[in-house]
């Protein structure tokens, strides 16, 4: 029972990524993490490559244009509204201490620490909330944000482009997923 939901969903989730709205909606959604802190950006990205393995480059390319244009969204606002911003929204991070070190971090290296936050694991929001308030041009912190997440959504996109064919390869692998997986015979006429 389990196995029959599991592979509807997948179809399902597969003619949804076939829209042409969806991979730009995957990168509004990328945008939007910069404000909201619980989209699983790097999920999103891996499970949407799974699903179209040989779209991962134009997804790289998207979802990486759309989080750099949220941390552009993000500074502008930061830098026209100031401290308030990032003390309505942000209130309990401005008296942690890792808000202190990346202060620091940001401070002493200035846009390249913004690159290096963004390839890292380290949430994002905050070297963009420090650079704007800073006074870093946007187009900088943008810019920046571009380059340290690209080689991240590259790595993991080109990765989820090709691991399930090195791990079908494997006897174990196949039949523990053979009853999950669609099949090529199902009714998806689209497999890209």
């Amino acid at each position: 029972m389990t196995e029959g939901f599991l592979s509807k969903l997948i179809l399902k989730l597969e003619a949804f990524i076939d829209h042409a709205w969806a991979v730009p909606g995957l990168a509004l959604m990328a945008g939007l993490d910069l404000f909201v802190w619980v989209i699983p950006t790097e999920g999103i990205l891996i499970s949407s490559v799974l699903l179209r393995p040989k779209r991962w480059w134009s997804m790289t390319l998207w979802l990486t244009s759309g989080s750099a244009f949220g941390a552009l969204l993000l500074a502008f606002v930061t830098h026209h509204l100031g401290p308030l911003v990032v003390e309505s929204l942000f209130d309990h991070a401005l008296s942690s201490p890792s808000w202190h070190q990346m202060e620091f971090f940001v401070g002493q290296y200035g846009a390249p620490a913004l690159a290096l936050i963004a390839i890292s694991p380290f949430p994002q929001q905050p070297a963009v909330l420090i650079a704007a308030l800073g006074g870093m041009p946007l187009l900088d912190i943008a810019a920046m944000i571009w380059l340290g997440r690209f080689p991240k959504y590259l790595l993991f996109a080109w990765l989820a482009s090709y691991a399930p064919k090195v791990l079908l390869k494997w006897n174990w692998v196949r039949r523990m997923t053979a009853n999950v997986l669609p099949r090529a015979s199902d009714s998806n006429p689209k497999r890209v």
